[in-house]
């Protein structure tokens, strides 16, 4: 059976049905999808991509006040639609429709929307039903690999991805949703705040923190997570990511306990290593004890002379440095550790009995890696022959921080992606938002860029061609513009530089260089080249950008555009608040 003939079938059974290709273009719709959205109706066509689909979808949902927020949603739906999400219910025009989306054999996806009743669409949501941006929020959860859950307003839970079940071991979802978030996380708190004391952690509450600052919360079975919570950018939902931390908080606890012990008896440990040097240099009484004892210590310990050569090891350094003893003794400190970190130690050594340092350093493995330890140095000698010493105490921290540096990555990738254009690597409306409340104070300039002749070169080409077209333009911009400046891409062919520290004559340089770079640039496609402009509208901030609403500053910026379009193109209008 052909796509047409699955087409006319879902016709009979009232299914809406539209298919698109892997560039995001309209392929096959039937009739039941023109029935369930009336805005297509003589406007959708094969070929169009599906941010126009989306952008009449939304013009007519969202209300005016978030109008300005209208290319992020159109953004935000072309990228869901190439990810996998789960089936979700919303309103339209009255119907209350369930909507899936599969991938196709070719790369593409197939959507499909089903009209349910009301009563079957508060079931399906199983809390109370929401707005479609919220759940749109929803859908994205299943795109997540940490844990994560969707939240409203007040604080509960809308929704829960599966590695967030996983990762807290609940089979029942149902249970969870529409519970206040706070309740379930102080049942946790408390489960597990009597295990949390018993191991000596000052532990943090979660209720206590700041929305964006990650908080490392116990659970019962001595499980460790952390959790970030922020809003979403319309402040209509929140959403939290948990990711397990347990190895970490294990590798911490373990060194903290150490470091306890150690620091507890302290002059017991100097007592200890001056004892142990002195057996050992009469070894004709207690060799064989002193050696078993310094050879079966679960801890590493080296010792080293004043001028930094290693004496001797014992079983649990060796197999931690990768060396044979016979390699390792007559090494210089200065071939396992940093050079600071030697010189600190032969100072230590020469210090004599009762010096103690503690440190975190980095040591060098036999086979060449690198890896971090905590080391805690003791100065010492022998009661008969007061020779100094340097006893080296070291605990393998390497996982722990490899653990800590994956996830300060991670996080830093989300909050990059959030902050940039997928298409062109320039900053999103967020970045631009972002950038404007930092000017709080001094001269600059906002440019409205709405590009000239693109749209004829877009439909001629095709929407491939434009996106390449929309990539070198990025690059012309940051070329053209300083270091110092702000460039994003706030719509299709619209984009913003927030120029600091600028006067209205270095506004109006900024803006032709602009223009000059767009129009000493041929654009090769599909065998022809095309020349395009720019109208540009400038907005001056006299006293910073941060004390006005951007939506108001973009406004302004983008009736001084139309101005400059209006006038001929290709040039630049600064905006004048006595002729707006």
């Amino acid at each position: 059976m052909g796509v047409e003939s699955v087409a006319r079938l879902l016709d009979t059974f009232g299914h809406a049905f539209c298919v698109f290709d892997a560039q995001d273009r309209a392929v096959l719709w039937n009739d039941t999808f023109l029935v369930f959205f009336p805005e297509h109706d003589g406007l959708i066509h094969p070929g169009e991509h599906y941010s126009e689909n989306l952008r009449r979808f939304y013009t007519g949902r969202l209300p005016q006040e978030e109008q300005v927020h209208l290319e992020r949603y159109v953004a935000d739906g072309v990228q869901r639609n190439r990810l996998p999400t789960q089936p979700f219910v919303f309103e339209h025009h009255g119907r209350w429709l369930k909507v899936m989306a599969v991938p196709d054999a070719a790369g593409g996806r197939i959507r499909m929307w089903q009209e349910i009743p009301r009563e079957q669409a508060s079931a399906q949501a199983g809390v109370p039903l929401m707005r479609l941006a919220a759940m749109e929020y929803g859908a994205l959860l299943s795109q997540a690999e940490e844990g994560a859950a969707l939240l409203d307003s007040q604080m509960r839970i809308l929704d829960v991805n599966d590695a967030f079940m996983a990762l807290y071991r609940i089979r029942d979802k149902a249970g969870l949703l529409g519970r206040s978030y706070c309740t379930v996380i102080e049942d946790w708190w408390q489960a597990a705040a009597v295990t949390a004391d018993a191991a000596g952690l000052a532990v943090p509450s979660p209720l206590d923190s700041e929305l964006g600052v990650p908080v490392d919360i116990p659970l019962p079975d001595g499980r460790w997570v952390q959790v970030s919570t922020h809003w979403s950018v319309d402040h209509e939902v929140l959403y939290s990511l948990h990711w397990d931390i347990s190895d970490s908080k294990q590798a911490e606890l373990a060194l903290r306990q150490a470091e306890q012990r150690v620091r507890s008896s302290e002059s017991r440990l100097i007592e200890v290593t001056d004892s142990l040097l002195s057996e050992k240099r009469r070894a004709d009484q207690s060799e064989q004890r002193l050696q078993i004892a310094f050879g079966n210590a679960g801890i590493a310990i080296v010792v080293a002379s004043p001028h930094g050569v290693v004496l001797d090891a014992n079983d649990a350094a060796l197999q931690l440095l990768g060396h044979a003893v016979s390699d390792l003794r007559g090494m210089l400190l200065s071939q396992l550790f940093e050079p600071e970190v030697s010189a600190r130690l032969r100072l230590v050594g020469g210090a004599g009995s009762g010096t103690v340092a503690h440190l975190e350093t980095v040591f060098r493995h036999a086979d060449g890696t690198v890896r971090h330890g905590q080391l805690i140095a003791a100065g010492a000698s022998a009661v008969k022959h007061p020779v100094a010493r340097t006893v080296l105490y070291l605990i393998d921290i390497t996982d722990k921080k490899n653990s800590d540096l994956a996830r300060e990555r991670a996080m830093e990738a989300l909050r990059n992606e959030a902050l940039h254009d997928v298409l062109t690597g320039l900053g999103n409306r967020r970045y631009l938002d972002a950038a404007l409340r930092d000017l709080t104070s001094g001269s600059h300039a906002l440019l409205y860029i709405d590009l000239d002749g693109f749209k004829a070169v877009n439909d001629r080409v095709g929407h491939a061609y434009g996106d390449t077209v929309l990539r070198q333009i990025a690059d012309l911009f940051r070329q053209a513009t300083r270091s110092s400046d702000a460039v994003a891409r706030v719509g299709g062919d619209e984009f913003v530089v927030v120029a600091r520290d600028c006067s209205r004559s270095q506004a109006l340089v900024v803006a032709g260089k602009l223009i000059a770079s767009l129009q000493g640039h041929r654009f090769e496609l599909a065998g022809s080249a095309y020349s395009l402009g720019a109208s540009i509208g400038i907005r001056l901030c006299d006293n910073g950008c941060g004390n006005e609403p951007a939506s108001q500053l973009l406004a302004d910026a983008d009736q001084a555009c139309y101005r400059a379009k209006r006038s001929g193109k290709n040039r630049a209008v600064v905006w004048e608040a006595e002729i707006a």
